[in-house]
């Protein structure tokens, strides 16, 4: 399939007509706040958007008609897909589609909510200076995986970085041994990444509970690995709980 750019009218304007041509059959199509990240291709039935991250292509798909989404799906041989689907419903008859296409699921994270948003003084760590860069982005590298993890990119990692939006812990020589990355919007806060060699993994935590408590945070949400059972743990015991929304993805390799 040919991709191409595209503009917010021309984007609302498929859409439109996908609906008014028949029921959505299959849409994992969010919000796009910036059109000009990503290119679209599109048939009578059917539209395929996708947006550059690191080495793959994240897809969106919004289609109307199974036969011409298989046909578009299929046709997608030249690169590497992931493709999300966000959902709280059964996902069988999206999974057998993808299958035919191809995909196959190589990922599968449950959504957690926290609302105990408590200082706590059993804590440690502290915010990372633009020097511990090269440590975070090879630890990131060697734990989690580009395709279902979140990484940032070098530029998106050092702004964090600048903005005091990630914590760290040490070893005795100074080196990072673990860190925890987030996000603050308003009341909300986001927990991207926590990973820790050290033993005080805990306690980084904590501190990162306090930075959001000091900030005004009332809510943090956060995605865990499914079979990530530990981490479930640890983040129940401090009052975390699932929503009941699950992100699976599905790979497409060329």
């Amino acid at each position: 399939m040919l991709f191409h750019n595209f503009t917010a009218e021309e984007l609302s304007v498929a859409q439109r007509t996908l609906k008014r041509n028949g029921k959505i059959l299959f849409n994992n199509l969010p919000v796009l706040h910036d059109v000009s990240l990503y290119q679209i291709s599109k048939t009578d039935d059917s539209l395929l958007i996708r947006k550059r991250e690191h080495n793959f292509y994240r897809l969106f798909v919004c289609s109307n008609n199974d036969a011409d989404i298989k046909k578009s799906l299929n046709s997608l041989y030249d690169d590497i897909y992931l493709l999300n689907i966000p959902t709280k419903e059964d996902i069988m008859e999206s999974k057998s589609l993808l299958y035919d296409c191809g995909f196959e699921l190589c990922g599968v994270y449950k959504r957690f909510y926290n609302k105990s948003i408590v200082h706590r003084d059993e804590v440690c760590g502290a915010f990372a200076h633009p020097d511990d860069f090269d440590d975070i982005k090879a630890m990131l590298y060697e734990t989690f995986s580009t395709y279902t993890d979140y990484i940032p990119e070098d530029e998106e990692l050092l702004s964090m970085i600048s903005n005091r939006q990630v914590l760290v812990n040490r070893y005795e020589n100074g080196r990072v041994g673990g860190f925890v990355i987030f996000t603050i919007e308003a009341a909300r806060g986001y927990i991207n990444v926590w990973l820790d060699k050290t033993g005080n993994g805990i306690p980084l935590m904590y501190k990162t509970y306090n930075v959001f408590e000091e900030n005004g945070v009332k809510y943090v949400n956060f995605w865990i690995n499914s079979q990530n059972r530990n981490v479930i743990v640890l983040h129940r015991m401090m009052g975390a709980k699932s929503d009941g929304l699950i992100d699976y993805t599905f790979l497409k390799n060329k």
